[in-house]
């Protein structure tokens, strides 16, 4: 029995699959939601409840480069080695989800197909393959020795491009946020009050915001003021968040838990050199 599963940043769509039943008949279909996992290998365990696989097989919504996966809207990072563990040994294959989705193009019969325009096929031309989901994801298929071979890619992940004059306000806006939340502190003991704004949207995004699976974000990232191509992070939490007993009433271990796992800490000195 072969696992075969569609890994994106929204939800996970896993399917059971044997020889003799083929990829049209699967043995069991499950959607799952990929954020209520702390890993993809407690995901796949769940699903499996210690059912014996063959061999895995997963599209990922994301860039596959040495052995691993990790896009922008995934919440973690995809090994293959760690999957193949979790696992039990079982062989593990990543693909990015458009090369994945583009493979068996060639094999879709005229009933699975809806037309949106018509038009004349070219023999043997070049296939284009769309998918619109948390992110758009393209992919091609060229003819080649032995038939088409889908090509992945991540053109997707294009710039903000507004249309509108109202998004022309939107980028503007997001623009000068940007700008005013990484400029630097002064410390010459003055009330800043150009930073309120900032504060302002800040807060927004803490207590208000909601990602497309309903949940809070746990902080953000900004560019660095004081290292050129870096990355500064905020975490959303206080002094409660970060004890695991109950010194402030309630034990809350999560931000100790995403220092641990997602922050790459990097120290920057900022200080002022003696002779300056």
């Amino acid at each position: 029995m072969h696992l075969a599963g569609d890994i994106g940043g929204t939800k996970t769509l896993l399917g059971l699959f044997t020889p003799d039943r083929g990829p049209r008949h699967p043995v069991e279909l499950a959607a799952l939601a990929s954020r209520d996992f702390r890993s993809a290998g407690a995901l796949l365990g769940q699903f499996l409840d210690g059912r014996k696989i063959d061999g895995a097989t997963f599209g990922v919504a994301g860039a596959v480069l040495n052995d691993g996966a990790w896009g922008p809207n995934l919440p973690w990072k995809i090994v293959r080695t760690e999957l193949r563990r979790a696992l039990g040994g079982t062989p593990v294959r990543l693909l990015n989800d458009l090369e994945a989705i583009a493979t068996f193009v060639p094999e879709l019969e005229s009933g699975d197909l809806v037309v949106l325009a018509e038009g004349v096929p070219t023999e043997h031309g070049p296939i284009g393959v769309i998918a619109p989901g948390t992110g758009i994801g393209q992919a091609m298929l060229l003819w080649g020795r032995g038939g088409y071979r889908a090509v992945a890619s991540e053109a997707g992940h294009v710039d903000f491009a507004s249309n509108t004059a109202l998004q022309d306000d939107y980028l503007a806006f997001l623009r000068a946020f940007a700008y005013d939340l990484t400029r630097p502190v002064d410390k010459d003991q003055r009330e800043h009050v150009e930073y309120v704004p900032s504060q302002v949207v800040t807060e927004y995004f803490r207590f208000r915001f909601r990602d497309h699976g309903g949940h809070p974000v746990c902080g953000i990232l900004y560019p660095s003021a004081a290292l050129d191509g870096g990355r500064s992070c905020v975490l959303f939490a206080g002094h409660e968040d970060f004890t695991d007993d109950w010194t402030f009433g309630r034990p809350s271990p999560l931000p100790l838990e995403l220092l641990q796992d997602r922050i790459i800490r990097r120290a920057v000195d900022t200080s002022v050199p003696a002779d300056a």
